[in-house]
């Protein structure tokens, strides 16, 4: 959970930012027109307790902001894989490879769900990309986070996901579940 903050708070934490991230959908180029600019902050700042992240937003902007400690604790535990993705794409290598699977394997199967269920193709990306970044995490550790979300955005478009894929999806997860 985000605790709202006003301008009043979010200006001063800003000015003790040592770190920003750009994340979600413009980082992928899956953004509209209406998407907003989504920023990881993470700041020295005294007024942020560890352990809880702030949520600011302001004109087509949208900041995450927590302390250093909060933002590698997410990110390495998986606990946050907005969080995974930042520190891996700067060269974070420290996490919790079983747990981070679990994660995107857990998300890959609700995305998908949800994306027939309500014949989402943003859900059907989101989901078939977190499936492909736990298998990549499975064989190599070594994820190439543009190219999945590329290749996801390729199958996503067409609208009709593959059997292969839920197949895929499906087995993962089960394994995962250890059945």
């Amino acid at each position: 959970m985000n605790f709202k903050v006003d301008e009043y708070f979010a200006k001063q934490v800003f000015e003790e930012t040592f770190k920003f991230y750009n994340v979600g959908s413009q980082i992928y180029g899956l953004h509209t027109k209406d998407s907003d600019t989504d920023i990881i902050i993470v700041s020295n700042s005294h007024k942020l307790i560890t352990g809880k992240k702030y949520q600011y937003t302001k004109d087509e902007f949208d900041y995450t902001i927590m302390n250093e400690e909060t933002f590698n604790q997410k990110a390495k535990s998986g606990d946050d894989l907005v969080c995974f993705e930042a520190y891996y794409s700067t060269g974070g290598r420290d996490f919790d490879v079983a747990k981070v699977v679990r994660a995107y394997s857990g998300i890959a199967h609700r995305d998908l769900l949800q994306a027939q269920k309500l014949n989402s193709e943003k859900k059907l990306y989101h989901s078939i990309r977190c499936q492909f970044i736990a298998e990549e995490l499975l064989q190599s550790n070594d994820i190439n986070l543009s190219m999945c979300a590329k290749d996801a955005k390729d199958i996503a478009a067409d609208n009709e996901v593959p059997f292969q894929i839920v197949e895929r999806i499906v087995r993962l997860r089960s394994i995962l579940k250890g059945n």
